[in-house]
């Protein structure tokens, strides 16, 4: 599976809800930026929206349980807020894109490597490959999107 297989990557920009397919954590530009300094390349699917000057990490749908995200100047986005999602080839300009495109692999950023980074401090090499055995264990397969007539996207049943 490559970067254009992931079936919530959609062919033109639309807007999808938090929570159905993914969880989102939303990070300023400046403190996100840091962030993916310190965890390099093997992130997962990172978008930015440099209007609003955000990053979003996208984890696994469920990784994160509710209430447990408490990480100063970041948010878990709520249960169907609605973010725009760019096709895969969207890489940059001055609307949301892609830092680093969903791909077929593992979802492979933990949300405590994402904390440690934040707070300035990057995760070993070690705990970042038990982590991430862990979150491809707990990996969900989401379903595609699929248009509704007069709606926006919904889950293929």
């Amino acid at each position: 599976m490559n970067m254009f297989e992931r079936d919530w990557v959609p062919s033109t920009t639309i807007s999808i809800p938090c929570g159905v397919y993914f969880d989102v954590v939303r990070v300023s530009a400046d403190l996100g930026a840091g962030a993916l300094r310190l965890l390099g390349e093997d992130v997962g699917p990172v978008l930015a929206n440099p209007l609003a000057r955000v990053v979003y990490f996208i984890f696994d749908l469920g990784i994160i349980p509710p209430g447990s995200w408490a990480v100063q100047g970041t948010c878990l986005m709520r249960p169907n807020a609605r973010i725009s999602i760019p096709p895969a080839g969207v890489m940059a300009g001055k609307d949301v894109h892609w830092v680093v495109p969903p791909s077929g692999e593992t979802w492979a950023l933990d949300p405590d490597d994402l904390k440690e980074a934040l707070a300035g401090r990057q995760p070993s090499q070690r705990e970042r490959r038990s982590r991430a055995a862990r979150t491809r264990t707990r990996q969900a397969i989401p379903r595609p999107l699929v248009p509704s007539p007069g709606k926006s996207w919904t889950k293929r049943s």
